[in-house]
């Protein structure tokens, strides 16, 4: 929880935030559409579940610029 995420320049570029600025699971919960966000929770709970593979694919709707939806898989 709250731990900061490595995104590449493309990913940050897709979210407008700059190089230097430093990403958490929460920053990047709140680019969600709300309406994904418990599909999201739920995929990273089965990644870090240590009975699992760690793996982590999720389908959802990023909310990019202003208010643009972008989906992501």
């Amino acid at each position: 929880e709250g731990e900061r995420l490595a995104w590449s320049r493309r990913m940050r570029d897709m979210f407008a935030v700059g190089p230097d600025v430093p990403i958490t699971f929460d920053d990047f919960v709140a680019h969600v559409h709300p309406d994904d966000r418990p599909v999201l929770e739920a995929a990273r709970r089965v990644a870090l579940d240590p009975s699992g593979n760690g793996h982590y694919e999720c389908e959802y709707r990023a909310l990019v610029g202003d208010g643009q939806q972008r989906r992501m898989l």
